[in-house]
């Protein structure tokens, strides 16, 4: 898989001058970034990542029990140089067991000092505008895509 913007490069290569090219069949051989299938199983396993932690929100202290700093001890210094078997899966996992222990959990049913201003039903339609929004900005000047190459890199 090459990141998204190696397609674009690809089809927009100096050697023409950034023009699509002239034969209607001549396509750059970029692989797709993301199967469909693999990113509809990978969404549900966000969205079930998302209400198992909503769920347990109140198993959490709502307030973590960590020092600044805890996560340089636990995570490695740099990303691994090949991806893991199950990078998708180790990511969440990651999240679950390092990242969420060290949280504030601001919805917690027993954190009562801020009212929950983030917690609307129209984050699902954020992220579908995100979803394609991102789009009408020219690659190259997107902070998104490169966001979406560091995590590629990360991920595999």
């Amino acid at each position: 898989m090459a990141p998204p913007s190696q397609c674009f490069d690809a089809m927009h290569s100096a050697a023409n001058n950034g023009a699509a090219p002239a034969v209607a069949d001549a396509k750059p051989q970029c692989p797709a970034v993301l199967d469909a299938d693999v990113f509809r199983r990978q969404g549900h396993e966000v969205i079930d990542f998302i209400a198992e932690y909503y769920g347990g929100m109140g198993d959490y202290p709502v307030h973590p029990s960590v020092t600044p700093g805890f996560l340089r001890n636990v995570l490695p210094a740099e990303a691994p140089s090949r991806p893991e078997p199950d990078a998708f899966g180790s990511a969440l996992r990651d999240v679950r067991d390092l990242i969420l222990p060290g949280m504030t959990h601001w919805q917690s049913p027993r954190h009562f000092a801020h009212f929950p201003a983030c917690a609307v039903g129209s984050t699902l339609t954020e992220e579908h505008h995100v979803a394609d929004a991102w789009k009408v900005v020219q690659d190259r000047a997107s902070v998104i895509l490169r966001k979406m190459e560091i995590i590629y890199s990360v991920l595999g």
